[in-house]
């Protein structure tokens, strides 16, 4: 869509819902960090492709610490910072 023309009230609210709906389906305790792909093609016309997606999951309970990221809490520490 061009600058010149302006979005309909209908489009933009469905945007916003579509928005609030991907935030709501979205897991907050996966986040993709790197995708690299490797690309090959052989002489016989075979493509080969290699997908390698580098994923960080915090486990439920976890929580960020100044000097080393992430601890868990069910691991009995205290929450006073040392």
């Amino acid at each position: 869509m061009s600058d010149d023309e302006k979005k309909s009230l209908m489009r933009s609210l469905g945007e916003f819902f579509g928005h609030i709906a991907q935030g709501i389906k979205t897991d907050p305790t996966k986040k993709e960090v790197r995708r690299t792909v490797e690309e090959e093609t052989r002489p016989d016309g075979v493509i080969l492709r290699r997908t390698t997606i580098e994923e960080v999951e915090l486990k439920r309970g976890a929580r960020k610490t100044k000097e080393s990221g992430f601890r868990s809490q069910e691991s009995g520490d205290s929450d006073a910072e040392p």
